[in-house]
């Protein structure tokens, strides 16, 4: 949603349909690793009014491709607990008066947290890891794709004197990072310490050309350190949550005309997270984890006036890895 006396514009996501074909892997215990692949049919409401005014609506029921990745865990003879990240593109639409429409293009990223059931329950075609442990020192690596978004706040010259602007703005970008941790088991109880390090580049922009604010807001480099705590399936895998702190990186840029500005910032976060590790061997796992992390605000003071911007920024980055045990 973007609101000034500028233009007004939002888009809402309604009800959708899909289907999509699995293709999965069989692991340890019965676990599993999946991809999956499909299409999808989205309604998406889109409102834009300029100050005219003009109000303009479009209701239109989009076709879209869904891709999604994802690990299955069971916990009993019956239930498994599925978690997994599916991503969907939709087509580019035009919307607004006639002498300066404006594009959209809209996608969605969703983490999926879930259970499901098996009516008739099969033997595990692939067994179980005996002496499976998860206590001791462990290291690894990951990548995914991570979803940045900021809330921005400034000061805007829509003609009719200064103004506030408030908007909603996101994108994705790839991640990667490698950790290490030390963990305890007893009685399927886990807990244990890890820490990171990563980069990613994911980053949102907005631009309005030749005339008008252009800006953007990208994450690089994290550390972070972490609790982790979790529940073990015997031989097969382990289900669990992390809390911790991480800092990172973030490179802010502004364009008002001939005046331009590019800052560096840093900010700390709380990171708030579920995966699972799946047992492929007794020293390898595979790893599927989704974390959650609001940076508060961040600020860049901006050309000619000297005007603050504001970002509040948080993440959602979804993961895949390997994990590997002494």
């Amino acid at each position: 949603m973007r609101a000034c006396p500028g233009r007004v514009f939002s888009v809402d996501r309604g009800t959708g349909y899909g289907v999509s074909a699995l293709f999965g892997r069989y692991l340890a215990g019965g676990s599993m690793a999946f991809a999956r692949a499909g299409v999808v049919f989205q309604d998406f409401k889109t409102n834009y009014q300029t100050p005219a005014p003009n109000a303009f609506v479009r209701e239109e029921r989009d076709f879209g491709l869904r891709f999604g990745l994802g690990g299955r865990l069971p916990i009993s003879p019956h239930l498994a607990f599925r978690l997994e990240y599916d991503y969907a593109m939709f087509g580019d639409y035009m919307i607004g008066p006639p002498n300066g429409p404006d594009r959209f293009a809209n996608n969605e990223g969703a983490a999926w947290f879930g259970l499901t059931y098996s009516f008739q329950p099969s033997k595990p075609p692939i067994p179980a890891v005996p002496g499976l442990d998860f206590s001791g020192p462990y290291w690894g690596l990951q990548a995914g794709l991570g979803a940045i978004a900021s809330r921005t706040t400034g000061i805007r010259d829509e003609g009719g004197g200064p103004s506030i602007l408030t908007a909603d703005f996101s994108d994705t970008g790839l991640t990667g990072s490698v950790f290490a941790g030390y963990g305890r088991t007893v009685n399927r109880l886990y807990a244990g310490v890890e820490v990171e390090a990563g980069y990613s580049n994911a980053a949102w922009d907005h631009e309005r050309v030749p005339s008008g604010s252009s800006f953007t807001v990208g994450k690089r480099e994290a550390f972070g350190a972490g609790l982790r705590l979790g529940y073990v399936v015997d031989g097969t895998g382990m289900l669990y949550g992390r809390i911790g702190v991480v800092r990172t990186g973030f490179g802010i840029g502004f364009d008002r005309g001939m005046n331009s500005v590019r800052a560096t910032e840093h900010a700390t976060g709380l990171r708030l997270g579920l995966g699972m590790e799946l047992a492929v061997s007794e020293n390898f796992a595979l790893r599927f984890d989704h974390t959650y992390t609001p940076y508060g605000t961040l600020h860049l003071v901006t050309p000619p006036d000297g005007d603050v911007e504001s970002y509040k920024t948080d993440d959602n980055v979804f993961s895949v890895g390997a994990v590997f045990r002494r």
